[in-house]
C-alpha cells in the first residue's frame, strides 16, 4: 500500500487528480493498510480536485477513528477547509471550537494555539467581526502556534492602498532562553523562520516578518537575512508565505 500511496501523492502534485485518487483507492484495498494515512492524502487530493464533499467524508473518518490519531490534526484542517468550501461556516466553526476544547483540556498549549489560527481563518470566511478574528490571531501568535493560516488572515485584514510594493525574502532569527525552552529538547537555543512579504520599504518588511512572533520573544528577534525579490502586485502590506520554526542549538 505504501507504493500506491506514494504514487498517489506524486500524481496529485503533478495535478493528475483522477489517477491519484485511483492510486489511493488501490492502497486502501491492500492488506495491512494504514487507512488514516491514505484517507488523509485522498482527502487532500479530493479538496484540490474540487470535491469538498468527498474530502470531508475522508477527513471525518480520520478524525473520528481513535486509532487514526496521528493524522487527526492534519485531517481536521482539511475538514475545516472542506466545510468552508461548502459554505457551511457555522459547522466549520463548531468543529474548530470542539477541537480547541478537547485539546485545551488535555493541556496541549501549542496545539491549541495552532487551532486558534484555524479558527481565525474560519471566522474570516464566515464574515465575523474583525475584533473576533484579530483576537484569534493574537491567541495563535502568543501561544507560539502561528503559521501560514495566520499570515493569510492578517494579510486579508490589511487595508488596501495605492503604494507600490516589493516582495522581500526575510529570515528571522529568534533566541530562546529560560522558560522559552522548557518544552523543547535539551540544547535548543533558538529558531529561524522564513517569511516572504510584500512591503513598501525594508522597514515595513522587517515589521511584517515578525508579525507571527509572540510579544515576549520580540526583544530577542532579529533579521538574519533580508533580500528583495521583485515587484509585487499587492496593494496592501501583507505576508505572502511563512515557514514554521526551524530550531537550532548548541
Amino acid at each position: 500500500w505504501l507504493l500506491h500511496q506514494l504514487r498517489g501523492s506524486v500524481l496529485d502534485e503533478l495535478g493528475r487528480s483522477g489517477e491519484a485518487l485511483a492510486a489511493f483507492d488501490a492502497a486502501l484495498a491492500c492488506e495491512g493498510v494504514s487507512a488514516g494515512a491514505v484517507r488523509y492524502n485522498r482527502a487532500v487530493t479530493r479538496l484540490r480536485a474540487g470535491d469538498p464533499g468527498g474530502a470531508l467524508a475522508d477527513a471525518e473518518h480520520v478524525i473520528t477513528e481513535p486509532h487514526e490519531a496521528p493524522f487527526a490534526g492534519a485531517a481536521l484542517g482539511v475538514a475545516v477547509d472542506a466545510l468552508l468550501a461548502l459554505r457551511r461556516h457555522d459547522d466549520a466553526l463548531a468543529l474548530v471550537e470542539h477541537a480547541i476544547s478537547s485539546v485545551a483540556g488535555a493541556g496541549g498549549e501549542v496545539a491549541t494555539a495552532t487551532l486558534e489560527g484555524t479558527r481565525a481563518k474560519a471566522l474570516l470566511a464566515a464574515g465575523r467581526s474583525r475584533v473576533d478574528i484579530e483576537a484569534a490571531c493574537s491567541r495563535a501568535i502568543e501561544g507560539g502556534g502561528a503559521g501560514q493560516e495566520v499570515a493569510d488572515v492578517l494579510g486579508a485584514l490589511a487595508p488596501d492602498d495605492d503604494l507600490a510594493r516589493t516582495r522581500f525574502h526575510v529570515v528571522i532569527e529568534v533566541a530562546l532562553v529560560g522558560a522559552d525552552r522548557a518544552s523543547l529538547p535539551e540544547g535548543v537555543t533558538g529558531y529561524f523562520r522564513t517569511m516572504r512579504v510584500a512591503a513598501a520599504s525594508e522597514e515595513e518588511a522587517k515589521r511584517l516578518a515578525t508579525l507571527l512572533e509572540p510579544r515576549s520573544l520580540l526583544p530577542r528577534a532579529r533579521v538574519h537575512t533580508l533580500a528583495p525579490e521583485g515587484d509585487d502586485a499587492a496593494r496592501r502590506p501583507r505576508s505572502v508565505s511563512s515557514s514554521g520554526r526551524l530550531y537550532f542549538g548548541e
